[in-house]
């Protein structure tokens, strides 16, 4: 019995080193280099695959202030693109997508005035959710449905503003609550 568990050793420690020295020789011939490259390119290719799978999917939701305020604080499932950007990157989304837009708040009109933008290229669905970030983060508060990522810490963030009386009509962007925005990504 103790022979056999001895042969079996052998033969384990034998072949471990046969696969090391396998692999030390590649190594030194450059393959293993660009095998694991191979890898790499792979590995870059499924995840643009995956990310433009998000961006031409049936729902896009889209923070478009800085960059800053996006790492700080952005509704889950949500992209950034730079309210300046968002006509170049759109080009590239399913204009039969529905595509929500969102800033910081009802004060700030980069949400309905990108909305508009993307209406005017064809997009087919497109939606400005006004109360932004900052009634979402609010939501988020009272009701952890709300979903948002990033450390949420700058200020306007806890700042209530009311939703002003003014109408969009004869536009084909359609406002919605976030509520409904809620609905849409628990959906999706």
């Amino acid at each position: 019995m103790k022979t056999q568990n001895t042969f079996s050793v052998v033969i384990i420690v034998g072949l471990v080193a046969l696969a090391g020295f396998g692999v030390w020789k590649l190594y030194q011939s450059g393959k293993l280099s660009r095998i694991y490259g191979r890898l790499e390119d792979a590995k870059t290719a499924v995840v643009k695959k995956i990310e433009e799978k998000k961006s031409q999917g049936s729902l896009i939701v889209v923070n478009v202030l800085d960059k800053k305020m996006y790492d700080d604080a952005h509704i889950k499932g949500s992209i950034h693109v730079d309210y300046s950007d968002l006509t170049k990157e759109a080009q590239k989304w399913d204009k039969n997508a529905t595509v929500v837009i969102y800033c910081a708040d009802y004060l700030c009109g980069a949400s309905y005035s990108g909305a508009q933008q993307l209406a005017a290229l064809g997009f087919k669905d497109v939606r400005a959710y006004e109360g932004g970030m900052a009634e979402w983060y609010q939501l988020h508060q009272k009701d952890s449905a709300y979903e948002l990522e990033g450390p949420a810490q700058l200020g306007y963030l806890a700042v209530a503003s009311k939703k002003p009386n003014v109408h969009h009509e004869g536009t084909q962007v359609k406002e919605i609550s976030a509520q409904e925005l809620r609905d849409l990504l628990k959906a999706s």
